[in-house]
């Protein structure tokens, strides 16, 4: 533009420095850094060369595509060229082809690569085909119009035959054509070619024998109009999708004119029909060569399910991805999977783990067990999905990712509140479609759900469209009601979802899997951002849906699974064979570590019994359940069935009267004879009424002794599973690491619950463990140790509380007839500071396997934050108040009921009559005890089994923010039971009073000494029964918490 506008050329030494720079930059770019000596003379030239030079520069950094000039030959040519048919669109199938021939790793120079695509128009040149040009090198745009129409795909054929007859002047070089879904077996073709006679005057490709009909019809897309080719039948010709063209025939078809004489409507008949007339003039000896051609019938063929050896084509059409990469990696390396092919053909799949800041032990176990699920190279890939964070936690988990390379961090916000979880799934969804289309199933899954791959392989192993495949554990059927309560965290305002029902979706912990296409089509057409749902799972469910309303096509699959919420009815015993699980969430680090591990030995004879700690409490807990269901069904039946046999009675004892009446009279009827079978009838069904109300009774009776039995008799077993497992044991026996009841506990079960007439009210987080464990070890039990209190129950905020937290006021509400165990009682309880009570409750929650999948399923950010912090105890506080205050108070398995609630009812009826103090213990228990004339005392008093878990947190630790929230959620507690509202200012912050702590645990332990030689015969009947702190560790804790001076 200077030159042409009148500007004057530099000086002729400037101009000779620019263009030597200018050259050797073009050269450069043309080959890269393996480029041949460069050796240009420049003279009188040199202002010609410049506009030239600068020419073919603009062009390069406008286009960022390499155009190789005729007069930049290479000094060697290649043995062959491949020219992939490609639209500006169709990314992923270049990228699926670029790796393919990355497989092949052929040596430079070998072979070349180019990705042909016309731009016509520069509109077509949009700014991500330029980044992707000037990242690879490898795209060759053509002054063509792109399309499948009449001609298009022929003239496309026709500048890409010039082109390479333009830059590789050796009839040695071999020109390859195939369509960017088209895979090649690099290093088999190489062979065969090397093999072959005669290639640079060969046609080879799939054959289409001479005289095939030419089309008339003039709306076909492929329509031949007679001037164009006057025939009636074209020459023998190879199909489109992929073929193999002598360089001495690409010479002839372009040199002499044939191809531009002769542009037919469609491509590969033009092809044919150009061969053809080189073939008639006698200028070469044209080498037909049919190949072996696949159509991807990968159900179908018989080729895809053997080994590599027999596997015939040199062209596949149609394959996914994922698949053709998985058989390049063979092609490369025969010897991978011994060869055989249709461990290529399984589906595969991108996991993505969603997972929190400081759930490093479960990811540790999640990448235990996926070591199991990549027996294939190549066909799965696992990322834990984390929102990034910043200061220390990030810097943690950078080093993780160091140490892993499995974190995938998100530029979202953790948490579980609503649209986070959602938010942070489509962050996810995106980084799938970005960087992992190649696999084509996107799985997502929590931290704390088991896989059992060999069996979720064979699921997915054959979809006859993975594109289109949903599965996972179906959560809600067609038409479940939308959350509208304001208060809850799943709250869904109308706004962002009108409808007043869901669609079906699957279970978002326990995992789902959506294909290629789905997430394709949610993300390109905004799917995702139009419907912003509260719920993850349920948005997922609804953008399904609405592709579907779209027209897509949805192929749903339902997996074998369990939420784990209530684990009382899962399966947790019984051999390998038998476990049913696909997906099995909610589980603690240790038991999917363990799970994993039973999946590694492969042995269907295994038990996984031991994996499950808690299994014999939670199998205890559904016996009780449905012996209690069953009682009461078995009640109701049996009153049905009296009712009946008071009616037969009455109706055998009218028959009677009947017959009797009618056998009198002189004229007989047929009355007699029907009232003598309706009353043999009636007699005997009366009968058989009795005998199934008697049959009933003993079942019912029998069945509950059988259960008594098996509880009270339970055998000394071997180590559970775990232990063995850590000890190196390869055999696999049940085992159980929790009795839910001890022998001594064997005569009490089969006492009436009010064998007692001192009822202590559990209220939950306030010693109560400790005092029924006290009161067990000399056989005085209270109600959490009988049956009808083992089961859960649904409160009305949806949460899930075993039967002895809730509090008695609740039963009588529902009619549980339990209430009446504390009615007209002498009944007790313990209660405690509540700021005292929450810092209790998150400690607890820490120190138990249970704890974070609890936090996850009531959003209370347990891990949020780094465990044992301030920052951690404040963030759970303020998440899991903020719960209580939307109304969803039972959460936490009732650990969150104000105190209150549990001692009097709302029509002021007062449950608990004795009110104890968690400070007076164990004085005040031990006294109510000697005044009641019972043997159970507190020798040692711990308040629960966590202080050892965070020893520097306390009440002190609280922010003015959840102190303000606690003050306003307990006021109650705080007013009736004369707790001090203030009392969390008084406290003294930690590590200060450093002296008085000193002096106080030399006192105590002086009184320690003194108290276990007055105490060790009691302690002797009393260890095992609950952890208790020494008197030391007391006076510890409560110096801890002194006002300063």
């Amino acid at each position: 533009q200077a030159f042409g506008s009148g500007a004057q050329a530099p000086p002729i030494r400037e101009t000779l420095h620019g263009s030597r720079c200018l050259i050797r930059a073009t050269w450069q770019i043309a080959y890269g850094n393996h480029h041949p000596p460069l050796r240009v003379h420049i003279g009188l030239w040199a202002p010609v060369m410049f506009k030239t030079a600068t020419v073919v520069v603009v062009l390069l950094s406008t286009a960022k595509a390499v155009f190789v000039s005729s007069f930049l030959a290479p000094q060697q040519s290649p043995r062959f060229v491949v020219s992939v048919f490609s639209a500006r669109s169709n990314v992923e199938r270049r990228e699926s082809v670029r790796n393919n021939w990355a497989e092949a790793k052929f040596l430079p120079g070998y072979a070349k690569l180019n990705f042909v695509i016309c731009s016509a128009s520069t509109d077509l040149l949009t700014e991500n085909l330029l980044r992707e040009a000037d990242a690879h090198g490898d795209i060759q745009l053509m002054d063509c119009t792109e399309g499948n129409g009449r001609k298009q795909l022929t003239r496309k054929l026709i500048l890409s035959l010039e082109a390479f007859a333009a830059n590789y002047d050796n009839v040695r070089t071999a020109f390859i054509k195939i369509e960017d879904d088209t895979f090649v077996p690099w290093h088999r073709l190489r062979t065969f070619l090397r093999e072959t006679p005669k290639v640079t005057t060969s046609y080879m490709g799939v054959l289409h024998d001479a005289g095939h009909p030419v089309n008339r019809n003039t709306e076909s897309l492929w329509y031949q109009p007679p001037e164009d080719y006057p025939e009636e039948h074209y020459p023998a010709y190879m199909a489109r999708h992929g073929y193999v063209l002598g360089g001495e025939l690409v010479r002839l078809i372009v040199q002499d004119g044939i191809a531009k004489s002769n542009v037919l409507s469609n491509e590969d008949q033009a092809l044919g029909v150009w061969v053809d007339k080189v073939a008639q003039s006698k200028k070469a000896e044209v080498a037909f060569v049919n190949l072996a051609f696949g159509q991807g019938n990968i159900k179908e063929d018989a080729a895809y399910q053997g080994n590599w050896t027999n596997y015939p084509y040199l062209f596949d059409h149609g394959l996914k991805p994922d698949f053709s990469i998985c058989l390049a990696r063979v092609d490369a390396q025969p010897e991978l999977h011994k060869g055989q092919v249709q461990t290529c053909s399984a589906n595969s799949m991108f996991l993505v783990v969603f997972s929190a800041w400081g759930n490093t032990e479960r990811r540790d176990a999640s990448r235990t067990m996926m070591k199991q699920a990549n027996p294939v190279p190549g066909r799965f890939v696992a990322k834990f999905a984390l929102c990034r964070g910043s200061g220390e936690s990030q810097r943690k988990l950078e080093e993780e990712a160091d140490k892993h390379s499995d974190l995938l961090f998100l530029d979202c916000q953790e948490g579980y509140t609503r649209t986070l979880l959602t938010l942070k799934l489509l962050a996810a969804m995106s980084a799938y479609a970005k960087n992992y289309s190649q696999y084509s199933l996107f799985m997502k899954v929590d931290d704390d759900t088991f896989i059992h791959w060999k069996r979720l392989r064979s699921q997915i192993a054959t979809l006859d469209d993975a594109d289109s495949a949903y599965i996972g554990l179906l959560g809600g059927p067609e038409g479940m009601a939308v959350n509208r309560n304001e208060s809850d965290v799943w709250y869904q305002p109308r706004d962002t979802y009108p409808n007043d029902t869901l669609p079906r979706y699957m279970e978002g912990g326990t995992g789902y899997m959506l294909g290629r296409g789905l997430v394709t089509r949610i993300l390109n057409e905004g799917i995702a951002e139009s419907n912003m749902l509260s719920n993850e799972d349920q948005a997922m469910g609804v953008w399904v849906d609405v592709l579907r309303q779209r027209g897509s096509q949805v192929n749903f699959l339902d997996l074998p699974g369990t939420d784990g919420y209530r684990p009382q009815f899962d399966v947790c015993f019984g051999k390998w064979k038998d476990y049913p699980y696909v997906l099995h969430h909610h589980l603690d680090p240790s038991t999917i570590s363990c799970l994993a591990e039973v999946s590694r030995l492969d042995n269907e004879e295994y038990g996984f019994d031991g994996c499950f700690s808690s299994c014999s409490d939670s199998t205890a807990q559904f016996l009780a359940h449905k012996l209690h269901a069953m009682s009461t069904e078995t009640q109701e039946t049996v009153s049905i069935l009296e009712a009946t046999s008071k009616s037969l009675d009455s109706m055998y004892k009218k028959m009677v009267w009947l017959h009797d009446s009618t056998v009198d009279q002189r004229d007989h009827t047929p009355y007699p004879e029907v009232a003598a079978s309706v009353m043999n009838r009636t007699e005997e069904l009366a009968l058989e009424t009795r005998r199934t109300i008697s049959r009933l009774t003993d079942a019912s009776r029998e069945l509950m002794k059988e259960y008594e039995d098996a509880a009270n008799n339970q055998s000394q077993e071997q180590p559970p599973l775990k232990a063995q497992l850590l000890q190196g044991k390869s055999h696999v026996v049940r085992g159980r690491s929790n009795e839910p009841f001890a022998p001594e506990e064997k005569e009490h079960q089969k006492k009436a619950p009010d064998a007692t007439d001192v009822i202590f009210v559990h209220i939950p987080k306030n010693a109560g463990t400790a005092i029924e464990e006290a009161g067990a070890s000399v056989g005085v039990w209270w109600p959490r140790k009988w049956l009808s209190f083992w089961h859960g129950l649904q409160m009305p905020d949806g949460s899930l509380c075993e039967k002895y937290h809730v509090p008695p006021s609740h039963l009588q509400s529902i009619q549980d007839d339990d209430w009446k165990v504390f009615n007209g009682k002498d009944t007790f309880c313990v209660t405690r500071s509540p700021f005292q009570r929450i810092v209790s409750e998150y400690r607890y929650m820490l120190s138990v396997s249970w704890g974070s999948s609890m936090s996850q399923l009531y959003q209370t950010g347990l891990y949020d934050e780094e465990p044992c912090t301030e920052a951690g105890l404040n963030h759970f506080a303020m998440q899991a108040l903020s719960r209580v205050k939307e109304g969803r108070k039972y959460v936490h398995d009732c650990h969150l009921v104000p105190q209150t609630e549990f001692i009097w009812g709302e029509d002021g009826h007062q449950w608990c009559r004795h009110i104890l103090r968690s400070s007076d213990l164990p004085g005040a228990f031990n006294t109510l005890m000697e005044d009641t004339d019972l043997k159970a005392r507190l020798l040692n008093y711990r308040e629960n089994n966590t202080t050892e878990k965070c020893p520097g947190l306390s009440v002190a630790s609280l922010s003015p923010e959840v102190a303000k929230l606690i003050r306003e959620i307990y006021s109650e507690d705080f007013l009736r039971l004369g707790y001090d509202p203030d009392e969390v200012d008084d406290y003294t912050p930690v590590g200060q009073n450093a002296a008085a702590l000193e002096a106080a645990k030399k006192e105590a332990a002086v009184k320690d000494v003194t108290a276990q030689k007055a105490a060790a015969p009691e302690a002797a009947a009393q260890e095992g029964a609950a952890n208790e702190p020494t008197a030391t560790e007391a006076a510890s804790e409560a110096v801890s918490q002194a006002p300063t001076a």
